[in-house]
């Protein structure tokens, strides 16, 4: 078929607009491209930090095996050696088998020592210096010297001045008895064994703050000195509060990414997502993206998220509603809102009466619209109109009359709901301004009375 020439240039102009979105395209996917390969350079350098750490703390764990295989080796072989001894073995050589059980016992639980006051130097520079691993390691050791160090304090009032019970023993053979030095080898053995059990424990905790970094670089694509920013947020808000690194490296990486928060101001709002998210049961990221969905929806500014969150624990606890719910609601009906005139407070607190009289809030959001415009038509705010009409329908002895009054306002379909909320007092904005104020109670204030004993028992060891 042949075309004429308004064809040609309609079907040329279709093409170059295919052209341009082509192109359109093909930016966007490299701008993705872009990003992924940042994300797997980043996961790629943080990999590499950790693993040097990790290779580390690998050999420092497979030392303290083999010393845990070491003691209970010589646990048996103590115990076969004892049971060869015969009754009428002579003072002597059971003085000499106890003497060596406490040498051998001695040096095992010195090495061990050793080996976690390694541990204690790479959780300090992997953890931070104060952090709960670094602490409760530190207190092992501690523990475990001051019982080492008592007992050598009482081989030496026994029988000697020597400072170390290694070195004492061959002085104080005339003075201590076989069973005494069984008894101090069997202790020896005790604080063996107490720090075999810690050890076990020690590598998952290494690998919870791996795990906690690296949501941070997945989140954030951060790389080198932003990165190691981030990192160390995190790090001290595993120690400044009840929280596990996991935790902390998702508020930290999904406040960065939402908001574009860094420094000072990306600790204190990661601490108070975290403690919002403790309060109401919630998880970190998406608590994270519903506050930004909220901020950008009503207006507000990042400066603003403390206030989101404050205003959606409050009506939360008021009327038994998720924050989630609350959350997706208020965003979700953000346009009529807003055309009522009601701030975000305001907003989140009607649809928290809304819910909790049992009311469809986003069918009364609707109504409520429908009757703004009939009052703004009769030159009156809706506030104004509305306590009008609530007066009304209240004084009503007649079905027919308040559904007649309702129709008039809300529209025949939505005239049966507003009525039964109007019974119900969900209808009512006497009260949002008020409800609003109040919710600005401090969270953390809320968040320290959840604390129970343990949780500040540790933080107060951080």
């Amino acid at each position: 078929m042949k075309l004429n020439l308004s064809q040609v240039i309609s079907r040329a102009e279709q093409y170059r607009a295919f052209q341009r979105e082509v192109e359109t395209t093909q930016t966007v996917l490299k701008s993705y491209e872009s990003k992924l390969e940042g994300v797997n350079q980043a996961l790629s350098e943080n990999g590499n930090r950790i693993g040097t750490t990790k290779s580390q703390w690998d050999s420092l764990k497979q030392e303290e095996a083999r010393l845990a295989s070491e003691s209970e080796k010589l646990t048996s072989q103590f115990k076969l050696q004892e049971s060869e001894l015969s009754s009428s073995a002579s003072e002597s050589e059971k003085l000499a088998l106890a003497q060596k059980k406490v040498n051998e016992s001695s040096s095992l639980l010195e090495k061990q020592i050793q080996n976690l006051e390694k541990q204690l130097e790479l959780t300090k520079s992997q953890y931070g210096e104060n952090s709960i691993e670094a602490n409760k390691l530190e207190q092992t050791l501690n523990d475990t010297k001051t019982a080492y160090n008592h007992l050598q304090n009482e081989m030496e009032e026994m029988g000697t001045s020597s400072t170390s019970a290694k070195d004492n023993l061959s002085e104080i053979n005339h003075l201590l008895k076989a069973d005494i030095l069984m008894e101090f080898s069997d202790r020896l053995a005790e604080l063996s064994q107490k720090l075999i059990d810690f050890g076990k424990q020690s590598l998952e905790a290494f690998n919870e703050v791996d795990e906690g970094m690296d949501i941070i670089v997945t989140k954030t694509g951060a790389s080198g000195q932003a990165l190691e920013e981030m990192t160390t947020i995190a790090k001290n808000l595993a120690t400044e509060i009840p929280t596990d690194f996991n935790t902390a490296g998702s508020a930290v990486g999904e406040l960065n990414t939402q908001f574009g928060l860094t420094g000072d101001s990306l600790k204190s709002a990661s601490s108070y997502l975290i403690q919002f998210a403790s309060i109401n049961g919630s998880d970190v990221t998406s608590s994270a993206i519903s506050a930004k969905k909220a901020i950008e929806a009503y207006g507000l500014q990042a400066t603003d998220l403390s206030s989101v969150l404050d205003t959606v624990t409050f009506t939360s606890q008021a009327t038994g509603v998720g924050v989630q719910d609350l959350m997706d609601k208020v965003v979700s009906g953000a346009p009529q809102i807003k055309a009522l005139g009601l701030s975000f407070d305001e907003g989140v607190a009607l649809m928290g009466k809304f819910e909790k009289a049992g009311v469809d809030s986003s069918a009364s959001l609707s109504s409520l619209s429908k009757a703004s415009v009939k009052y703004a038509a009769s030159g009156k705010t809706l506030q104004q109109g509305l306590s009008e009409t609530i007066e009304k329908i209240k004084n009503s002895t007649s079905e027919t009359e308040k559904l007649t009054l309702a129709s008039d306002i809300f529209g025949t379909k939505g005239a049966p709901r507003m009525v039964d909320a109007i019974n119900r007092g969900a209808l009512s904005f006497d009260d949002l301004a008020e409800t609003a104020k109040e919710k600005h109670q401090e969270q953390s204030a809320q968040h320290e009375a959840t604390l129970d004993p343990i949780d500040k028992f540790t933080t107060a060891q951080k």
